[in-house]
């Protein structure tokens, strides 16, 4: 509940600010505190309505500013990592010895209780107004997030244990492969499911198809026995660095844009307000878009882009005609209508060197610096990744993991800025997913492979046989 007072008090205290220094209110402080807890539920994926348009039809605002959503999320990370700490001092001061953090499941659903009490709460006091919050929409949204972030935030401050992932590699898997899947694709499906497909549906699959079927399971086990917790985790990282190379290239595409609509961004930012309050919080609103183009940039990279409402394309080969958009400078900076040229073109390499990136993690872990196999902790022990097949698995988990966070983000990163037209706003989560692994893994498993080749030719500081020094000569 603190954490929820927090980041409701931080919303509110900007906006009240800005409502007190504005010229021209338009509303009174009771609006101003109404659009706040708006905005709140907004940072946790809830969707808005504003009924003050000028058409008279209620416009939903479902495009979340990733920078707002921080707040929320860093406030629920650190509750569950204090409630750990207080649970360690009060067994201090007990003179016990902690052995262990306290139980996952009441804590995380004690904290995660409190913060929805208060997030009800703000649901009911924002659902009126001309910008009120959809309440299917909050209740939806509030409950996931805020159990997601509180239960990493347990995890992260427990010390990342094992267990989570150890009962899923082998307890929950090995049951789904082998006892629940033989059972439904190898045989008539169950009565129930049965009388509801068609008469042509309801027969037992082929022979063929169910000696295919039963194959999987074994197939299933033997990539699971690669997949140990140290493989996962330099996939993991691997991925994770991958991402981050999209995330800065888009970074860069987004500053170079900005910088060659220069003019276009400044007027479209002058051309909204006058009034340096107003100025102001346009300019607040552009910062919290920042993260949002980012990954837009990163979209367009990949080759899928982004579309701007009505089926138009924003991509690397070209613009197509979209709606009239609101003066907005991130939006004053999008490329004009037409196709690519030699100037969209290099955006090609920024897929490419991010499959590189993730080969070379993998590379890494296979031969570190020394030039012997990664091992858990430099040294002696079994190395995470032995022979070229465990090197191309963890490059393509390592790409899976780059894919899974790409369409992720730009699933979180896109959304409606009303009805119509701009009903779809932002990239598609599935079309950037699939680029990012179409994309990276062709590129990062032969690039791992050769950097695994490469860094095992290399010497090491131990093969260097150092000259023996020879016996000095005694004197005559």
């Amino acid at each position: 509940m603190v954490a929820a007072a927090l980041g409701l008090g931080a919303v509110t205290v900007a906006v009240l600010l800005l409502w007190i220094t504005s010229p021209y209110p338009e509303s009174g402080p009771s609006g101003a505190l109404h659009a706040a807890a708006a905005l709140w539920l907004l940072a946790h994926g809830a969707e808005l309505v504003r009924t003050d348009t000028l058409s008279g039809a209620a416009a939903p605002i479902g495009l979340t500013p990733l920078l707002l959503s921080a707040l929320p999320l860093w406030l629920l990370y650190r509750a569950a990592g204090h409630a750990l700490e207080a649970h360690e001092e009060e067994l201090a001061e007990a003179g016990g010895d902690p052995d262990g953090p306290p139980p996952a499941g009441p804590t995380i659903g004690w904290l995660s209780a409190g913060y929805l009490l208060t997030g009800v709460a703000a649901v009911i006091y924002a659902s009126g107004g001309p910008l009120h919050v959809d309440p299917l929409s909050a209740l939806l949204h509030l409950p996931v997030v805020t159990v997601a972030a509180v239960s990493y935030g347990y995890w992260a401050a427990s010390g990342r244990p094992r267990e989570p992932l150890r009962v899923v590699m082998a307890d929950v898997l090995p049951r789904v492969t082998s006892g629940v899947l033989p059972g439904v694709v190898t045989g008539p499906l169950p009565g129930a499911l049965l009388g509801l497909l068609p008469g042509r549906l309801r027969q037992p699959l082929p022979a063929r198809a169910r000696r295919a079927f039963g194959r999987v399971p074994g197939g299933v086990r033997a990539v699971r026995a690669r997949l140990t917790r140290r493989r996962l985790a330099t996939a993991v990282r691997g991925g994770t660095a991958g991402t981050a190379v999209l995330l800065g290239g888009g970074a860069l595409l987004v500053a170079f844009s900005l910088t060659w609509h220069g003019a276009a961004a400044q007027q479209s930012f002058q051309h909204l307000t006058e009034p340096w309050t107003g100025r102001l919080a346009v300019l607040l609103l552009a910062l919290a878009l920042v993260p949002n183009a980012v990954v837009w940039g990163a979209a367009y990279g990949l080759g899928p882009g982004f579309t701007l409402g009505a089926g138009s394309v924003v991509g690397p080969l070209g613009a197509s005609a979209h709606p009239e958009l609101p003066h907005f400078p991130l939006l004053a900076a999008l490329p004009d209508p037409g196709p690519g040229g030699p100037l969209t073109w290099p955006v090609a390499t920024l897929p490419l060197a991010a499959g590189v990136t993730v080969g070379w993690y993998t590379a890494r872990a296979a031969v570190p610096g020394s030039g012997r196999a990664a091992t858990g902790g430099g040294g002696g022990g079994k190395p995470v990744v032995r022979n070229w097949r465990d090197t191309a698995l963890t490059a393509a988990l390592g790409s899976a993991a780059c894919a899974v966070a790409m369409a992720l983000l730009a699933g979180l990163a896109g959304g409606s800025l009303g009805t119509g037209a701009l009903e779809d706003f932002g990239p598609s989560w599935w079309l950037t997913g699939v680029a990012a692994l179409c994309w990276t893994a062709p590129v990062a498993g032969p690039t791992a492979l050769v950097a695994r080749w490469w860094r095992k030719r290399r010497p090491t500081p131990a093969d260097a046989t150092p000259e023996t020094p020879k016996a000095p000569t005694p004197a005559p």
